[in-house]
């Protein structure tokens, strides 16, 4: 049986068999007997020594007015030896010595206090948690929008080089001037409708079928030229010039000027004999050669 706890004057009574007991001065019996080896310097008779003791829960320090020696018990009751013994001075009842200190022991927490211990470490553990979530949503949300912004500037990116690669194709694309046609005088005829050899080529279609720049450029003329009718001049990167002749309307009167795109539509204006377009190619400004070379040698098929 573990010693129990006290404060107060003790009674320590040794017996020449060895028992050893004591009693608490206050009146509370202390049932526990501790059992010891004869303590040397003690007469065989019994009798009674008062002295100093230190109660702790296991153990019980005996300690003499001159001297300190101690006897421990373990936690069940069961003896052990004493080591040494009390002076003879400590012989009478009345030179008992007051308990100065007892250390309590330290006791269990009450089911309250242990509720309140594990709320305080949940509350702990859902803070860090939370931490490290928010901490973890934070990174996310930079790594989203990052992303976001790369995706945003590959796109642009493409655009961009969409935009280049058609402006460079555009550059260097050559489209016939009409979709549907019929190739009627050639460059180089001659006729009673010439005043000299045929200067052009004749894509005969309707009235009104779109005309359209067979190459990037820029209009540079635009309006009735006599035998020609209604004509559209237009000077492309190379310097070289194409003229479309006999017009029912100009619909393009200046500036720039992509390949296929629409400037006019097939007339019967001039000198014709029914609605037609008349095509020149003038390289460098200078004289006219034929279109259909021209237009091949720019890798158009026809």
């Amino acid at each position: 049986m573990p010693v129990p706890t006290a404060v107060g004057t003790l009674a320590l009574a040794a017996a020449a068999s060895g028992a050893l007991s004591f009693s608490h001065s206050t009146g509370i019996s202390l049932a526990s007997e501790v059992a010891v080896s004869p303590l040397p310097g003690l007469p065989d008779a019994p009798a009674a020594a008062s002295v100093r003791v230190a109660v702790r829960e296991g153990s019980v320090d005996v300690l003499s007015a001159d001297d300190a020696r101690s006897v421990r018990t373990s936690g069940d009751g069961n003896a052990v030896a004493a080591a040494g013994a009390p002076s003879a001075a400590a012989t009478t009842e009345a030179d008992a010595l007051a308990v100065d200190r007892v250390v309590a022991p330290v006791s269990e927490p009450s089911p309250a206090e242990q509720e309140v211990a594990a709320a305080a470490k949940v509350a702990r553990v859902s803070t860090v948690l939370e931490q490290r979530k928010q901490a973890a949503d934070r990174a996310a949300r930079a790594k989203e929008r990052k992303q976001r912004q790369q995706r945003k500037e590959r796109t642009e990116r493409r655009i961009e080089q969409r935009a280049e690669r058609r402006a460079e194709a555009l550059a260097r694309a050559t489209v016939l001037p009409v979709r549907r046609f019929v190739l009627t005088a050639g460059f180089g005829y001659s006729g009673r409708m010439w005043s000299h050899l045929h200067t052009g080529t004749d894509f005969a279609a309707p009235i009104g079928t779109p005309v359209m720049a067979v190459a990037n450029g820029a209009v540079v003329e635009a309006g009735w030229a006599g035998a020609y009718g209604n004509r559209i001049i237009v000077r492309h990167t190379d310097g070289t010039q194409t003229w479309y002749c006999h017009l029912s309307a100009i619909l393009h009167s200046g500036g720039p000027v992509n390949a296929g795109e629409v400037i006019g539509l097939v007339g019967a204006t001039g000198n014709v004999t029914g609605p037609h377009l008349h095509l020149e190619v003038h390289p460098g400004g200078g004289g006219p050669v034929n279109p259909l070379t021209w237009l091949r040698a720019h890798g158009v098929g026809i």
